[in-house]
């Protein structure tokens, strides 16, 4: 199973109640997205202040950034008024929203930042930052806000359209090899050393609503889903 979210809904899930917890300087984030909706910007994870230009996280969509014409992926952090890193995946505007399921990873450590794609280490262009980067991962100075499927900012939230499985948030870097096991095990791959938090948001019969978005590492930081996303069945198997 996966998690559905419609923009027009205001869907997300909601993980602010532990956002002092998951902030994380150095680590990498894992998540399944699936989207067959190119009209939209959307943020896949997002975290910052309401109100605030401290905010950030992995955009997906079309027309991201005023540089260029072909960017389809891209991890931002603006910290203090000015933007700590910008990270773009440039394969084409729209270029994920296919309807397929595509697996992205950040991995932001200060010594390689980089993005994975269904397994594949991307080809990177740096707005702002480079590869080398520190402390440009879930921070935003301190922030109180964090979700799967909007960002918070002071102006649009940018909503997820589409579906999302298994949200991972580690603080340690995982490798090429790694990677490829996370995109190969769909869900079953076993890597635990470092987990912080992982949603599999798989919980429930396909179309029922999502009640609880249970963190499933040691830490128990459970989420909460806002404006009733429901389940969707999806080609995975968890363990």
């Amino acid at each position: 199973m996966a998690a559905k979210f419609v923009p027009a809904s205001l869907q997300s899930i909601d993980l602010s109640a532990h956002a002092g917890s998951l902030e994380t300087l150095n680590g990498s984030l894992s998540i399944w997205f699936n989207s067959s909706d190119p009209s939209n910007n959307m943020y896949v994870f997002g975290f910052g202040d309401v109100g605030t230009a401290h905010f950030g996280g992995l955009i997906v969509g079309y027309n991201l950034t005023a540089g260029y014409g072909d960017e389809s992926l891209m991890w931002a952090v603006r910290t203090s008024g000015f933007t700590r890193i910008l990270t773009v995946v440039r394969n084409g505007e729209g270029f994920y929203m296919d309807g397929k399921w595509h697996h992205f990873l950040v991995v932001m450590d200060g010594i390689d930042n980089r993005i994975y794609v269904d397994g594949v280490k991307q080809t990177l262009s740096f707005t702002h930052g480079s590869t080398s980067t520190s402390n440009a991962f879930i921070t935003t100075n301190t922030f109180n806000n964090v979700a799967i499927g909007r960002r918070f900012y002071t102006g649009s939230p940018l909503y997820m359209s589409g579906s999302l499985f298994d949200t991972r948030i580690y603080t340690s870097s995982l490798d090429d090899k790694k990677a490829k096991n996370i995109y190969g095990g769909r869900g079953r791959d076993g890597i635990v050393k470092g987990l912080k938090a992982r949603y599999r948001l798989d919980g429930g019969p396909s179309g029922s609503i999502i009640t609880s978005a249970k963190d499933i590492s040691k830490n128990s930081y459970d989420g909460n889903p806002v404006n009733d996303p429901v389940y969707e069945a999806s080609p995975f198997k968890v363990g």
